[in-house]
């Protein structure tokens, strides 16, 4: 159960929306899976933020493998995760992460022999999608290569650690 702004939230199984009683400025989404888990959506059509609110612990995914450079990726259960394993078929670039449902860190595991590349400042994803790298140059992810980041609000764009 959990209470926000005077609205009590009981999840039920599977994902439920439940919107505000009042004038409709917000939203929850939320996951019975993991009881704690939120996502909590301001705004209206066209104009929103979305915020997920997450317990300790980890949720991993699992994406399937890229077979192409991608911008702006998000793999499944990209929001809800905090650990992430890639692959690819063949070396590939990505130019961005969705910053839209941010997990504020996620941890990324090169799980494959073909490497992946994390381009620094990419223009080939929209400006908060971006990856801010150390050094301003790419990072390349070889096999069991893994790399921390978060989402800065106040540069825009994902920050490796």
């Amino acid at each position: 159960m959990a209470d926000f702004n005077g609205m009590s939230i009981t999840p039920v199984k599977g994902l439920s929306t439940v919107a505000n009683p009042g004038n409709g400025s917000y939203s929850w989404i939320v996951d019975s899976e993991n009881a704690n888990a939120f996502t909590l959506i301001l705004g209206g059509v066209g104009s929103y933020t979305t915020v997920v609110i997450s317990p300790p612990g980890e949720m991993i995914a699992t994406a399937v493998p890229l077979g192409a450079n991608v911008n702006d990726y998000a793999p499944l259960n990209w929001s809800l995760s905090n650990r992430v394993r890639l692959s690819a078929t063949l070396p590939v670039n990505i130019t961005g992460f969705d910053a839209t449902a941010i997990v504020g860190r996620k941890d990324v595991f090169n799980s494959d022999t073909f490497p992946i590349t994390l381009k620094h400042q990419d223009a080939g994803s929209i400006a908060t999608n971006r990856i801010q790298v150390p050094g301003g140059v790419d990072l390349t992810l070889y096999q069991d290569d893994n790399v921390s980041m978060w989402y800065d609000i106040v540069l825009g764009a994902w920050r490796l650690i």
